[in-house]
Parts: C-alpha cells; sequence; structure tokens
C-alpha cells in the first residue's frame, strides 16, 4: 500500500490518521482535530497514493472516528462528506456504514472510488481565496474589494462593496457577514449565490457591503472556530470587543450605518452536521430590541416565502433570547443594538434537506432565492 494523507494545505484539519489494507480495499481512519475547539467539527485532507493503480478493489474506505461527541448512532449516518479525485469536480460521498465498540463508541466509514493519484475529502464542499476568486472573475467588475483591517495572525480583511455611499447617504443598506466559524462552509455557498445573483440582475436598489471570509486566521489553520477558546469570532461581539477581528468589522458597521439607511445585517452560518430539517433563521431578543426584531421578522417572512418548503425548514424561525454575558454576544445583537438595524442569523444544512442531497448548485440557488426575497423590499 503507497497511501498516506497530507494535511499540510489551507484549512486542513485530521489527527489520529492511522491507514491499514483490509482485504482488497485500503482503509483511512482519523478524526476531526479540536484545535481549541470544545466542537471539533470541521475535517479536511488530501489521500496521496504513489501507486494508484495497484488498487485492484476500485476502492478506498474512510472511517471517521469519535463521533459520539457529536451525536448520535442515527445522526452520524446523516452526514455525507464530499471528495474531489485529482482533475474532477466535488461528490458527494454516499451513505455510511456503522461500526460500534463494546462500550458504546462509534464511527462511520464511507467508501470513495478509486484509483486516482490525489483526493480531496472534507466535511463539505471548502469555500476560500480560490472560490472568491472564480466570483469575482464571474461578477465581472461589479464588486468593490477593499482590505479594512488585519486578523490576529496578520491575514488581509477584506470587504466586497457594491459602492461605497456618502456621508449621511439615504439608500437602503445591506451587511451580510459569512464564516464567522470558519468551517462552515455552506453558508459561503450560500452567500456566493447571493452575490452572484446581484451582479448579474445589475440592480443597485442597495448599498451592499459585505464580509465573506470572518475568521481568515481559523479558515488557514484548519481551525473549525466554534467554542474555540477563550472566543470565536461568533461569540466576540460585545462592547468594547473581544477579538481584534470584531473591532474591524464593528468600525465597517457602523461605517456603512452612516453612508446609507441601515435596513438589514444578515450572517450565513451552517447547522449542526446532522441537521437535515433546512434552512433556519435566529432572529434578535425582541424583549431587548423590539423595533429590530420586528424588522427582522419582516425580512425573516420574505426570505421562508422565496426559500420556499424545498429549502426552508418548517420551524423556520427562531428567538435569540436574552444574553447579558459579553461572552455571548453576536453580530445580530450587534446590528440591533448598536447600528438600530434588524438583523438575522441563518442557518444551512451541511449535507442534506430531507431526502434532497446539497450540491453547490442547491445552495448558489437559496442565496439566489434570498437575493430574490431582498429585491421584493428594494
Amino acid at each position: 500500500m503507497n497511501l498516506h494523507v497530507d494535511t499540510d494545505l489551507r484549512g486542513a484539519n485530521a489527527c489520529g490518521i492511522t491507514t491499514r489494507q483490509a482485504g482488497s480495499v485500503p482503509e483511512i481512519s482519523l478524526a476531526p482535530d479540536p484545535k481549541g475547539g470544545t466542537q471539533a467539527l470541521w475535517f479536511s485532507f488530501r489521500m496521496r497514493d504513489s501507486k494508484p493503480n495497484e488498487n485492484q478493489g476500485g476502492k478506498i474506505a474512510f472511517t471517521l472516528r469519535h463521533l459520539d461527541v457529536w451525536g448520535s448512532q442515527t445522526e452520524a449516518l446523516d452526514l455525507l462528506p464530499v471528495y474531489r479525485p485529482e482533475g474532477q469536480g466535488w461528490h458527494r460521498c454516499s451513505g455510511g456504514t456503522l461500526t460500534t465498540e463494546p462500550d458504546g463508541r462509534f464511527a462511520v466509514t464511507w467508501l470513495l472510488p478509486h484509483p486516482a493519484p490525489e483526493t480531496d475529502v472534507a466535511l463539505c464542499f471548502p469555500y476560500g481565496p480560490a472560490e472568491l476568486k472564480t466570483l469575482m472573475a464571474k461578477s465581472k467588475g461589479y464588486w468593490n474589494v477593499d482590505e479594512i483591517g488585519r486578523s490576529e495572525d496578520g491575514l488581509p480583511i477584506k470587504r466586497w462593496a457594491n459602492e461605497y455611499g456618502a456621508a449621511e447617504g439615504r439608500k437602503s443598506g445591506i451587511y451580510l457577514i459569512a464564516r464567522e466559524h470558519a468551517g462552515e462552509t455552506p453558508g459561503s455557498w450560500v452567500l456566493d449565490g447571493l452575490l452572484q445573483h446581484m451582479a448579474r440582475v445589475k440592480r443597485d436598489p442597495f448599498l451592499i457591503w459585505a464580509i465573506p471570509l470572518a475568521d481568515p486566521d481559523a479558515l488557514e489553520r484548519g481551525v473549525h472556530g466554534r467554542s474555540t477558546y477563550p472566543l470565536d469570532v461568533d461569540r466576540a461581539w460585545s462592547q468594547p470587543p473581544l477579538r481584534h477581528e470584531i473591532a474591524v468589522y464593528q468600525q465597517d458597521i457602523l461605517r456603512w450605518s452612516q453612508r446609507c439607511k441601515p435596513a438589514l445585517g444578515l450572517e450565513f452560518h451552517a447547522a449542526t452536521p446532522f441537521d437535515k430539517s433546512g434552512v433556519r433563521c435566529v432572529l434578535p431578543d425582541a424583549g431587548r430590541t423590539p423595533e429590530q426584531h420586528r424588522a427582522a421578522e419582516k425580512w425573516a417572512n420574505l426570505i421562508r416565502q422565496e426559500l420556499g418548503p424545498n429549502y426552508a425548514a418548517a420551524d423556520f424561525k427562531r428567538e435569540d433570547g436574552p444574553r447579558s454575558d459579553p461572552a455571548h454576544r453576536t453580530a445580530t445583537h450587534f446590528f440591533a443594538e448598536h447600528a438600530g438595524v434588524g438583523a438575522l442569523a441563518l442557518q444551512i444544512p451541511y449535507s442534506r434537506i430531507g431526502t434532497k442531497v446539497l450540491a453547490q448548485r442547491q445552495y448558489r440557488e437559496m442565496g439566489e432565492a434570498i437575493a430574490k426575497a431582498l429585491m421584493k423590499k428594494a
């Protein structure tokens, strides 16, 4: 067997890697690397085979361990990772096979097509600078990209804008944020569809500013970003902010709010890996900011209508209860309390909605539907 796993890549994440030959089928076994987080969800790696034609079975087994930390055995079988053989596009894995240990621990194994000299594998379709470059090319100059600050590791923080507005501008404004948790790539693909649609129709009823990659450090290092110590980007939105990146975003949101008439703040997240009920949204605390809550609920109704039953969960709207702990302040709170605007956080499934398996096309369709919902209030 000439198989090994490469994690020396942007966003790579895997640990406890073992390889073995089980009959005619080679097997790779590993676990997600927590990298300081309480929830170890994201994994991404590259399989390399120096002699792929020696694989007589034409398959390779990929086993993901320690899934009992994530959820139940039934939920684990709903997980459908993605893979990309060298020179091809991304594909979803078929259903996995459950194995259990005498003490109740369990793992899931998927069979991937082989041979291929290289095959990339991940929890969901990766999205990073290369995908943004493709989006920019498709947008044909519609979006302006500016560096608005630097991350804690010194990486550039970039904001996309269809225009810059003017002091005391009266055009309605929308501010978009994705990847506050670096592994939540479904949110990026939905935002991709939204930004593509806005560039395609070339209507400018809104001043739109967007942060496509809110945690570039975690993206670079393969850190999932959820509940990392001491605080991840999603939970550091207090005043004063508890991370440098949040200081950059808060300043930019306030700058945006002074150059338009703020209409909506919209976050793009992913649901838990096993959730297959559909897209949901989280509304700001009604008791703390009732006016902003009402405004957000109107946007939520429009978005739910455009997503329709194929994509929207039956329980689409959820309330975000009051949080006095500064370690649990989010962008939704900041939009409502400091920019005076209704805000929503969208949660997108990782693998499927009901029996519908999700590919990049479906995620982009969700983004286009959300863009159309926004246009209804133009």
